[in-house]
């Protein structure tokens, strides 16, 4: 079950809360997992290029393996592993504490500019990293920190008509504490291409 509240008040200010509770039966054990997300953003009025900025939080819970008859790790629903704006989609809505702050804006008619800055945590250590298919690509439990890293995205986004949109841009993660003491202690620059034709 769950609930989502997204609006906009007086002077520019726009706000989103998700949050999403499981319940029920993993096999033996008893599901208690959850999931939630926060974030708001300010137009400013007046300014050039009809800037925007906002910050969100999102949090997933995760497992600490015990065999404790509980199940806490939590499953995004459908395939909607990231309920907020990521560019990149790079991590999925699981084990997973993430803190956004950016910006977008036109400095063209047909030309929108969205960058993001964003820091990564684990819910759990005890857990596993999940990228965004939900696959669980570095498990460390004896981690000392819980902290994945932080990057940079920048997306591009050129509308070519009414119906069709095409997107370009870049995204890297620098590894933290958690990632190098699992081995992996290397960048990741990620250069993407999208896309979007309305029907």
């Amino acid at each position: 079950m769950g609930g989502r509240i997204i609006g906009k008040s007086k002077g520019g200010i726009d706000y989103t809360l998700e949050g999403v509770r499981e319940a029920g039966n993993y096999a033996n054990d008893t599901i208690r997992a959850w999931g939630y997300v926060a974030g708001g953003g300010w137009t400013v009025t007046p300014a050039f290029w009809k800037l925007h900025v906002g910050s969100d939080y999102l949090f997933a819970s995760g497992d600490d393996g015990r065999k404790d008859g509980v199940h806490n790790q939590f499953d995004y629903l459908y395939g909607n592993n990231q309920p907020m704006d990521s560019l990149t989609g790079q991590f999925a809505w699981r084990n997973l504490r993430e803190w956004r702050a950016g910006a977008d804006f036109s400095p063209r008619k047909k030309l929108t500019v969205k960058i993001d800055y964003r820091d990564y945590w684990l819910a759990t250590v005890q857990d596993g990293l999940y990228n965004a298919s939900g696959i669980r690509t570095v498990m460390n439990a004896n981690a000392t920190s819980a902290h994945v890293g932080n990057g940079v995205e920048a997306l591009f986004v050129f509308t070519l008509n009414s119906k069709t949109m095409l997107g370009t841009g870049v995204a890297n993660i620098f590894p933290g504490a958690y990632l190098t003491q699992s081995g992996k202690t290397s960048g990741f620059i990620y250069p993407f291409l999208s896309f979007t034709r309305r029907l």
